[in-house]
């Protein structure tokens, strides 16, 4: 990952939340090599429009922020994260079973539950 790291540009950031973004994203799956094995987690907030009616887009930012945290603390080595847009993020994780796949996505949810 650090070498696919040095050539992602400023435009493959989501300013909001220091995330690659869905470019990023998609220039990071783009370079893997076949033979890894890597499952995609999507998180996505529920409700997540009323905090924007209810509360401001400024809360709204804030609460993004704060779930791209958690998921940053959560990632593992090799574990890549993004915002996929709106209030949806996407978990690019490396692991050796589905069954391994998802634990590690059951920790990432209960962390963002919590």
């Amino acid at each position: 990952m650090q070498h696919l790291a040095r050539t992602f540009t400023a435009a493959d950031y989501d300013r909001l939340t220091g995330l690659l973004n869905r470019h990023g994203i998609e220039t990071y799956l783009s370079r893997l090599k076949d033979q890894e094995d890597i499952f995609v987690l999507l998180v996505d907030i529920d409700h997540f429009k009323q905090v924007n009616d209810h509360f401001g887009h400024e809360v709204g930012d804030a609460a993004l922020a704060h779930v791209a945290g958690i998921l940053q603390q959560c990632s593992r080595q090799g574990d890549v994260i993004g915002r996929w847009g709106g209030e949806e993020f996407v978990g690019l994780i490396h692991a050796p079973t589905d069954a391994a796949a998802l634990a590690i996505a059951d920790r990432y949810r209960q962390a963002v539950a919590s």
